[in-house]
């Protein structure tokens, strides 16, 4: 009972530190991503045949090739005969490591000036990325000893993607904040009459189509639904929509509206718990299963 006691005092991550995690969760998946292809390159050089996913496939490749026509592969890796085959000098495998060895550290330096919410250089780890899976579908085709490898890279899009939404999200949650903070000021001295405006409806709900209540809770007199319909999850209050998310994969992701001055969020942890917070305190809550 008092273990149970304790989890129910523990603070509700609010909407801003979701999304932060999430932004960061996508800067560690760039680190990763340096770090499995500077292993790759360095079992490449000492002759292993070993070969980690979640890598980025540019670096491997041109020193894979240099190597190749370096003649340092065994005789059967070639295809005429290998004693009258005119190879480069192996200097040219070690040009070709450093410049991959270069490459690598280029997502490092995304990694490292991405931090402090320099989405900048998370955009451009995004689209380096991008243009590395391309060069692996031109350089391998898809086969089938290539489908890990394809899900990774989809699976690394996707996840910095999520992290660059959530730092323009964050930024939008933070300015509107910063704007009702700044009209409850203005309340308080007497020179506007109301406080800050309820958030935006998008539109109202359609209770007619198939769709599945993820949560749902009374609060200050209003109906909180968190539903999925389709691929799209809604944040519903008394039958209006105030917010969605669209994805065929769920993924963490949070959903906010302002009602009567409060703060109501509705979404899905990294742990798969969907939840109902108001005012950053959590008033409902269910592990997702499916």
């Amino acid at each position: 009972m008092q273990k149970n006691q304790q989890n129910n005092l523990t603070p509700a991550p609010t909407a801003e530190m979701i999304l932060e995690n999430q932004y960061n969760s996508a800067r560690k998946n760039l680190l990763a991503v340096a770090a499995f292809s500077l292993i790759n390159l360095i079992l490449l050089a000492v002759d292993s045949f070993t070969y980690f996913l979640f890598s980025a496939s540019i670096p491997y490749i041109l020193a894979d090739t240099a190597k190749y026509l370096c003649g340092m592969y065994p005789p059967e890796y070639y295809d005429f005969d290998y004693a009258d085959g005119l190879f480069f000098s192996r200097g040219v495998f070690w040009v070709a490591f450093v410049l991959a060895l270069l490459i690598v550290a280029f997502y490092v330096l995304c990694f490292v000036l991405s931090g402090k919410n320099r989405v900048g250089w998370l955009i451009t780890g995004l689209v380096f990325f991008a243009l590395d899976t391309v060069v692996m579908f031109y350089n391998y085709g898809i086969a089938a000893d290539m489908i890990m490898d394809i899900i990774f890279h989809g699976w690394v899009i996707v996840i910095l993607s999520v992290g660059i939404h959530a730092h323009f999200k964050r930024k939008k949650l933070i300015e509107s904040r910063g704007a009702s903070e700044d009209a409850d000021a203005w309340a308080e001295l007497g020179d506007v009459g109301c406080l800050a405006e309820d958030a935006p409806v998008y539109r109202a709900a359609d209770f007619d189509v198939k769709h599945r209540i993820l949560l749902q809770t009374e609060q200050f007199g209003h109906t909180v639904i968190y539903r999925r319909v389709g691929k799209t999850n809604e944040l519903v209050i008394d039958g209006l929509v105030y917010d969605d998310y669209t994805a065929s994969m769920e993924l963490p992701h949070e959903l906010t509206a302002r009602v009567d001055g409060h703060e109501i969020v509705a979404g899905l942890t990294g742990g798969s718990r969907s939840y109902i917070s108001v005012d950053g305190e959590i008033v409902a809550k269910k592990l997702r299963l499916v």
